[in-house]
């Protein structure tokens, strides 16, 4: 409905540590090809419809191994499912094989937790509304715990996690200081790509007029519902 917006980082465009200036991942089927080429997964039968192979000097492969992957979603998520459909697409057409499935959500965590799956997508909310440290969850060394941490990537970038550390501890807690921290470590992160950011939406929350106190802070409408007044 015109409400989707693009997204290079894990900090949502309401977040005051958001950096407006990070560019979108661009969608450049040109650079991919290349990218791959390089990589030595190449596409020798000219054949659009079959994916790449690894070559002999190929990156992490075999030479001989299809350029094939599973991506994982939740089911009964119509949106998870929609992106999905267009990813197989766009993947096709870089020269990937990509099996797409909808799953079970706990089956969904526990593999991802597990760290036993090619990719997986989902909506993410930890740090949710406005916590900029929370990607901490998901890229800190100290949660690569196979089973229970959530840095499922087993990402690990000194310098993100020094600037992580040092924007979670400015002196006065200044807003602009830690920012500016958040703002660096995000851009780290969208250059590493331990994960792909697609999209976020904005979402209309409303009252009738007569509701005082009425104080939605994003999704979390109710946090103060019990200081709402409806005059009788």
């Amino acid at each position: 409905g015109g409400e989707g917006v693009q997204l290079a980082s894990h900090v949502l465009p309401s977040s005051w540590a958001f950096d407006p200036e990070l560019a979108v991942y661009p969608f450049d089927l040109e650079m991919a090809n290349s990218l791959l080429d390089e990589a030595g997964f190449v596409d020798d039968d000219d054949d659009p419809a079959t994916p790449r192979v690894a070559t002999e000097d190929a990156l992490y492969a075999e030479a001989g191994t299809p350029l094939a992957f599973t991506l994982s979603t939740n089911s009964g998520n119509e949106a998870s499912e929609a992106i999905g459909v267009l990813l197989t697409s766009q993947w096709a057409a870089a020269g990937f094989e990509l099996t797409y499935e909808a799953i079970d959500f706990n089956v969904l965590v526990e593999r991802l937790t597990g760290q036993t799956y090619d990719a997986v997508m989902l909506f993410w909310g930890f740090g949710f509304p406005d916590d900029p440290n929370g990607a901490t969850a998901n890229f800190s060394p100290t949660n690569d715990v196979v089973g229970a941490g959530f840095n499922v990537t087993s990402y690990n970038n000194p310098e993100w996690t020094a600037l992580m550390e040092e924007a979670n501890t400015v002196p006065a807690c200044d807003q602009a200081a830690r920012a500016e921290l958040y703002q660096q470590a995000f851009a780290i992160l969208r250059e590493d790509v331990p994960w792909i950011w697609l999209n976020t939406s904005n979402v209309v929350i409303a009252a009738q007029p007569n509701v005082s106190n009425w104080d939605p802070r994003g999704q979390l409408v109710g946090w103060n519902e019990s200081s709402w007044v409806i005059p009788r």
